[in-house]
């Protein structure tokens, strides 16, 4: 169900041979084919009401960014960039390396003078920074196969406790049906063992790599209790990977090819009824990470 959207691309060639060729029960099927995707993702293409306004850094507001930057790569100046650029009050970071940890910390304190870093030699790192105060929890999800063990903390907004909760779920290893089956069994108890987690706290932020499609069940359950923030306020497909195809990336290869860009959304931030999303938006491109930033603007809707 990843690439589930993608059976529906010959839609559009399918309506017109039908209309050409006057094949009445043809075009009946494509009309029912055609409501089949508006059911599943024709919502994406809505213009949300508040979409288009920009809502600046101010009371009520508070904006947050997922960004999962390649462990494998040390471009750390165009990465340092990008965050500048977006310019969030928070930042939920995967595959955080040490190289890059160091750069945050020269290069990024002013701006970010709160930081819980955890980074790592390979993919497992992981990292919160923030204009706001930060405090690690201790606490720790039950679960294992995690690509980076989910960091807990409580920010400081506003007058008000946020718990921050940065993920990296489980990865897909493989197509053959067995091993497909066993890796999403787990990334639907990680997904419990998060939700679980949420449901006991008031205003919550989930986000990061979820290595998990909309389609699948691993996200039935994150929005059983918690909000989508680019389906309650993204416009389109909102797919932020796979991305850049240097070494080290998962960007998959064909015949020594690797396949076009931008296929599928499995990076997200979700968040709890306290909050609203007014805004999502995909990150800039830095060109090294096989991922695309996401940046969302929350209002307290309490």
């Amino acid at each position: 169900n990843m690439f589930a959207i993608y059976l529906f691309l010959p839609l559009p060639l399918i309506i017109a041979f039908a209309v050409l060729s006057r094949n009445k029960p043809m075009l009946t099927g494509c009309i029912a084919l055609f409501f089949v995707f508006m059911g599943l993702w024709g919502e994406l293409f809505i213009p949300k009401p508040r979409y288009a306004r920009a809502y600046p850094a101010e009371d009520g507001y508070l904006s947050v960014m997922t960004y999962n930057l390649l462990g494998w790569q040390f471009n750390t100046d165009v990465q340092i960039e990008t965050i500048r650029k977006e310019n969030a009050d928070v930042v939920l970071l995967q595959e955080l390396n040490t190289k890059m940890a160091d750069e945050i910390h020269d290069e990024l304190a002013e701006i970010y003078p709160y930081q819980i870093l955890n980074p790592q030699v390979d993919v497992s790192g992981m990292g919160v920074i923030s204009r706001y105060p930060l405090d690690s929890t201790g606490l720790s999800l039950e679960g294992e196969d995690w690509v980076g063990l989910p960091q807990i903390v409580t920010l400081e907004w506003q007058g008000k406790p946020v718990t921050l909760v940065n993920i990296h779920l489980a990865p897909n290893l493989g197509v053959m049906p067995e091993v497909v089956e066993r890796m999403s069994r787990i990334q639907q108890a990680q997904a419990q063992v998060i939700t679980d987690f949420a449901r006991e706290k008031k205003a919550v932020i989930v986000g990061g790599d979820t290595n998990v499609a909309p389609l699948s069940n691993a996200y039935k359950i994150f929005t059983t209790d918690l909000s989508d923030s680019w389906r309650e306020a993204g416009f389109g497909l909102g797919h932020s990977f796979p991305g850049s195809s240097i070494p080290g990336s998962s960007r998959p290869k064909i015949l020594g090819i690797p396949v076009p860009k931008w296929l599928v959304r499995i990076d997200y931030i979700f968040h709890s009824n306290d909050w609203r999303a007014v805004s999502a938006r995909m990150a800039q491109f830095d060109g090294v990470s096989d991922h695309r930033g996401i940046v969302v603007m929350l209002e307290w809707g309490e």
